[in-house]
Protein backbone atom coordinates (compact mmCIF):
# COMPACT_ATOMS: atom_id res chain seq x y z
CA UNK A 1 0.00 0.00 0.00
CA UNK A 2 1.29 3.42 -0.96
CA UNK A 3 2.28 5.38 2.20
CA UNK A 4 0.08 8.39 1.34
CA UNK A 5 -2.97 6.14 1.08
CA UNK A 6 -2.10 4.48 4.39
CA UNK A 7 -1.81 7.90 6.07
CA UNK A 8 -5.10 8.91 4.44
CA UNK A 9 -6.91 5.93 5.97
CA UNK A 10 -5.32 6.47 9.39
CA UNK A 11 -6.42 10.12 9.41
CA UNK A 12 -9.89 9.07 8.25
CA UNK A 13 -10.25 6.67 11.20
CA UNK A 14 -8.95 9.28 13.65
CA UNK A 15 -11.16 11.95 12.07
CA UNK A 16 -14.26 9.76 12.35
CA UNK A 17 -13.60 9.20 16.05
CA UNK A 18 -12.89 12.89 16.71
CA UNK A 19 -15.85 14.21 14.72
CA UNK A 20 -18.54 11.75 15.81
CA UNK A 21 -17.19 11.52 19.36
CA UNK A 22 -16.99 15.30 19.52
CA UNK A 23 -20.54 15.58 18.20
CA UNK A 24 -21.76 13.31 21.01
CA UNK A 25 -19.86 15.37 23.61
CA UNK A 26 -21.22 18.65 22.26
CA UNK A 27 -24.82 17.38 22.13
CA UNK A 28 -24.46 16.16 25.73
CA UNK A 29 -23.13 19.56 26.78
CA UNK A 30 -26.13 21.25 25.14
CA UNK A 31 -28.58 18.89 26.89
CA UNK A 32 -27.08 19.88 30.25
CA UNK A 33 -28.41 23.39 29.73
CA UNK A 34 -25.26 25.19 28.61
CA UNK A 35 -25.56 28.92 27.97
CA UNK A 36 -24.87 28.45 24.25
CA UNK A 37 -27.05 25.34 23.88
CA UNK A 38 -28.43 26.42 20.49
CA UNK A 39 -24.95 27.06 19.08
CA UNK A 40 -23.72 23.75 20.53
CA UNK A 41 -26.55 21.86 18.83
CA UNK A 42 -25.65 23.49 15.52
CA UNK A 43 -22.01 22.55 16.05
CA UNK A 44 -23.09 18.99 16.89
CA UNK A 45 -24.96 18.65 13.60
CA UNK A 46 -21.99 20.13 11.72
CA UNK A 47 -19.61 17.62 13.30
CA UNK A 48 -22.02 14.78 12.54
CA UNK A 49 -22.22 15.75 8.86
CA UNK A 50 -18.42 15.78 8.54
CA UNK A 51 -18.07 12.64 10.63
CA UNK A 52 -20.45 10.65 8.42
CA UNK A 53 -18.39 11.57 5.35
CA UNK A 54 -15.25 10.34 7.07
CA UNK A 55 -17.08 7.20 8.20
CA UNK A 56 -17.91 6.37 4.58
CA UNK A 57 -14.18 6.51 3.82
CA UNK A 58 -13.52 4.11 6.70
CA UNK A 59 -16.16 1.65 5.48
CA UNK A 60 -14.89 1.79 1.90
CA UNK A 61 -13.20 -1.57 1.27
CA UNK A 62 -11.16 -0.14 -1.58
CA UNK A 63 -7.68 1.24 -0.98
CA UNK A 64 -8.29 4.27 -3.22
CA UNK A 65 -10.22 7.19 -1.61
CA UNK A 66 -13.71 7.99 -2.82
CA UNK A 67 -12.83 11.14 -4.73
CA UNK A 68 -13.04 12.32 -8.32
CA UNK A 69 -9.38 12.46 -9.37
CA UNK A 70 -9.56 15.37 -11.81
CA UNK A 71 -8.83 19.09 -11.38
CA UNK A 72 -11.78 21.30 -10.38
CA UNK A 73 -14.14 18.33 -10.22
CA UNK A 74 -17.75 19.51 -10.34
CA UNK A 75 -18.81 16.90 -7.78
CA UNK A 76 -16.03 17.92 -5.38
CA UNK A 77 -16.90 21.59 -5.93
CA UNK A 78 -20.62 21.32 -5.26
CA UNK A 79 -20.33 18.98 -2.27
CA UNK A 80 -17.23 20.66 -0.83
CA UNK A 81 -18.71 24.14 -1.13
CA UNK A 82 -21.83 23.02 0.74
CA UNK A 83 -19.78 21.60 3.60
CA UNK A 84 -17.78 24.81 3.94
CA UNK A 85 -21.04 26.78 4.12
CA UNK A 86 -22.43 24.40 6.76
CA UNK A 87 -19.44 25.30 8.94
CA UNK A 88 -20.55 28.94 9.03
CA UNK A 89 -23.75 28.38 11.00
CA UNK A 90 -21.99 27.72 14.32
CA UNK A 91 -19.87 30.92 14.46
CA UNK A 92 -22.74 33.03 13.13
CA UNK A 93 -24.97 31.69 15.90
CA UNK A 94 -22.30 32.54 18.47
CA UNK A 95 -22.01 36.07 17.10
CA UNK A 96 -25.75 36.53 16.62
CA UNK A 97 -27.63 34.35 19.16
CA UNK A 98 -31.00 33.22 17.83
CA UNK A 99 -30.20 34.23 14.24
CA UNK A 100 -29.84 30.72 12.82
CA UNK A 101 -33.45 29.90 12.01
CA UNK A 102 -34.82 28.22 8.88
CA UNK A 103 -35.46 31.49 7.04
CA UNK A 104 -31.97 32.87 7.63
CA UNK A 105 -30.44 29.48 6.88
CA UNK A 106 -32.18 29.44 3.49
CA UNK A 107 -30.99 33.00 2.81
CA UNK A 108 -27.44 31.96 3.61
CA UNK A 109 -27.53 28.94 1.31
CA UNK A 110 -29.44 30.66 -1.52
CA UNK A 111 -26.45 32.37 -3.25
CA UNK A 112 -24.58 29.04 -3.38
CA UNK A 113 -27.67 27.24 -4.70
CA UNK A 114 -28.36 29.96 -7.28
CA UNK A 115 -24.80 30.06 -8.65
CA UNK A 116 -24.63 26.26 -8.78
CA UNK A 117 -28.02 26.00 -10.52
CA UNK A 118 -26.93 28.69 -13.00
CA UNK A 119 -23.81 26.67 -13.85
CA UNK A 120 -25.76 23.50 -14.62
CA UNK A 121 -28.51 25.38 -16.48
CA UNK A 122 -26.13 27.29 -18.78
CA UNK A 123 -24.02 24.19 -19.38
CA UNK A 124 -27.16 22.32 -20.43
CA UNK A 125 -28.34 25.18 -22.68
CA UNK A 126 -24.94 25.38 -24.39
CA UNK A 127 -24.96 21.65 -24.89
CA UNK A 128 -21.34 21.43 -23.84
CA UNK A 129 -21.72 18.72 -21.25
CA UNK A 130 -19.42 18.54 -18.27
CA UNK A 131 -16.01 17.50 -19.57
CA UNK A 132 -13.83 15.27 -17.43
CA UNK A 133 -10.50 17.04 -17.23
CA UNK A 134 -7.46 14.79 -17.42
CA UNK A 135 -5.11 17.19 -15.69
CA UNK A 136 -4.20 20.84 -15.19
CA UNK A 137 -2.84 21.19 -18.80
CA UNK A 138 -6.17 19.86 -20.10
CA UNK A 139 -7.99 22.33 -17.87
CA UNK A 140 -6.09 25.31 -19.31
CA UNK A 141 -6.44 23.97 -22.85
CA UNK A 142 -10.23 24.07 -22.50
CA UNK A 143 -10.42 27.08 -20.19
CA UNK A 144 -12.39 29.16 -22.74
CA UNK A 145 -15.36 26.80 -22.40
CA UNK A 146 -18.01 27.98 -19.97
CA UNK A 147 -18.25 24.71 -18.07
CA UNK A 148 -14.52 24.93 -17.28
CA UNK A 149 -13.84 28.57 -16.36
CA UNK A 150 -17.08 28.95 -14.40
CA UNK A 151 -15.87 26.27 -11.98
CA UNK A 152 -13.51 28.89 -10.57
CA UNK A 153 -16.53 31.15 -9.98
CA UNK A 154 -18.07 28.32 -7.97
CA UNK A 155 -14.96 28.21 -5.80
CA UNK A 156 -14.90 31.99 -5.40
CA UNK A 157 -18.43 31.87 -3.99
CA UNK A 158 -16.97 30.01 -0.99
CA UNK A 159 -14.35 32.73 -0.59
CA UNK A 160 -17.18 35.28 -0.58
CA UNK A 161 -18.88 33.30 2.19
CA UNK A 162 -15.69 33.45 4.26
CA UNK A 163 -15.55 37.23 3.82
CA UNK A 164 -19.17 37.36 5.00
CA UNK A 165 -18.24 35.28 8.06
CA UNK A 166 -15.32 37.53 9.00
CA UNK A 167 -17.40 40.68 8.51
CA UNK A 168 -20.18 39.41 10.78
CA UNK A 169 -18.05 37.99 13.60
CA UNK A 170 -15.71 40.93 14.20
CA UNK A 171 -15.76 43.27 17.21
CA UNK A 172 -17.50 46.14 15.42
CA UNK A 173 -20.20 43.90 13.95
CA UNK A 174 -21.00 42.32 17.33
CA UNK A 175 -20.97 45.63 19.23
CA UNK A 176 -23.18 47.33 16.63
CA UNK A 177 -25.80 44.61 17.11
CA UNK A 178 -25.72 45.13 20.88
CA UNK A 179 -26.14 48.89 20.90
CA UNK A 180 -22.44 49.62 21.19
CA UNK A 181 -21.97 47.53 24.34
CA UNK A 182 -18.45 46.04 24.69
CA UNK A 183 -18.22 42.61 23.10
CA UNK A 184 -17.08 39.52 24.95
CA UNK A 185 -13.36 39.62 24.07
CA UNK A 186 -12.88 35.91 24.66
CA UNK A 187 -15.66 35.08 22.22
CA UNK A 188 -14.39 37.56 19.64
CA UNK A 189 -10.89 36.08 19.84
CA UNK A 190 -12.28 32.59 19.40
CA UNK A 191 -14.41 33.65 16.42
CA UNK A 192 -11.25 35.11 14.84
CA UNK A 193 -9.44 31.81 15.39
CA UNK A 194 -12.40 29.93 13.90
CA UNK A 195 -12.38 32.20 10.84
CA UNK A 196 -8.63 31.69 10.40
CA UNK A 197 -9.12 27.93 10.61
CA UNK A 198 -11.81 28.08 7.93
CA UNK A 199 -9.42 30.01 5.69
CA UNK A 200 -6.80 27.26 6.05
CA UNK A 201 -9.41 24.60 5.29
CA UNK A 202 -10.54 26.49 2.20
CA UNK A 203 -6.96 26.85 0.94
CA UNK A 204 -6.37 23.12 1.47
CA UNK A 205 -9.68 22.52 -0.30
CA UNK A 206 -8.34 24.45 -3.30
CA UNK A 207 -5.32 22.12 -3.30
CA UNK A 208 -7.68 19.14 -3.50
CA UNK A 209 -9.60 20.79 -6.33
CA UNK A 210 -6.50 21.55 -8.39
CA UNK A 211 -4.45 18.40 -7.81
CA UNK A 212 -6.93 15.79 -6.52
CA UNK A 213 -4.03 13.70 -5.29
CA UNK A 214 -3.95 11.50 -2.22
CA UNK A 215 -1.34 13.85 -0.73
CA UNK A 216 -3.66 16.85 -1.11
CA UNK A 217 -6.45 14.86 0.56
CA UNK A 218 -4.15 13.93 3.45
CA UNK A 219 -3.25 17.60 4.01
CA UNK A 220 -6.88 18.68 3.86
CA UNK A 221 -8.11 15.99 6.25
CA UNK A 222 -5.28 16.61 8.68
CA UNK A 223 -6.16 20.31 8.85
CA UNK A 224 -9.86 19.49 9.26
CA UNK A 225 -9.25 17.02 12.11
CA UNK A 226 -6.92 19.38 13.99
CA UNK A 227 -9.28 22.32 13.47
CA UNK A 228 -12.41 20.54 14.64
CA UNK A 229 -10.50 19.00 17.53
CA UNK A 230 -9.73 22.52 18.75
CA UNK A 231 -13.33 23.60 18.11
CA UNK A 232 -14.68 20.71 20.21
CA UNK A 233 -12.33 21.44 23.11
CA UNK A 234 -13.12 25.15 23.04
CA UNK A 235 -16.88 24.53 22.79
CA UNK A 236 -16.90 22.26 25.84
CA UNK A 237 -14.54 24.42 27.92
CA UNK A 238 -16.21 27.64 26.79
CA UNK A 239 -19.68 26.42 27.74
CA UNK A 240 -18.38 25.47 31.20
CA UNK A 241 -16.88 28.96 31.58
CA UNK A 242 -20.11 30.64 30.47
CA UNK A 243 -22.13 28.55 32.92
CA UNK A 244 -19.74 29.44 35.74
CA UNK A 245 -20.03 33.15 34.95
CA UNK A 246 -23.82 32.90 34.86
CA UNK A 247 -23.90 31.07 38.20
CA UNK A 248 -21.55 33.57 39.87
CA UNK A 249 -23.59 36.44 38.46
CA UNK A 250 -26.77 35.13 40.03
Amino acid sequence: MFPAILIYHIISYIGTAVLLGGAAAVFLQARRGAADARALNILGFTLTAWGLVYLVSCLNPQSVPLVDFQPMSVVTLTVGNLFVIICLFYPLELARPGWTGWSNAMRLIFPYAAVTAFYFAVTALLGQGIRELQGIPDMFANFAEFHVWFRFILYLTVCAYLVYLLMNTGVRAIESRHGGKPADRRRVRWLSVYGLGMIFITIAYLGVLLYSSVTSLVIHRLIVVVFFGLVIVNACIGSHASDAETTSGT
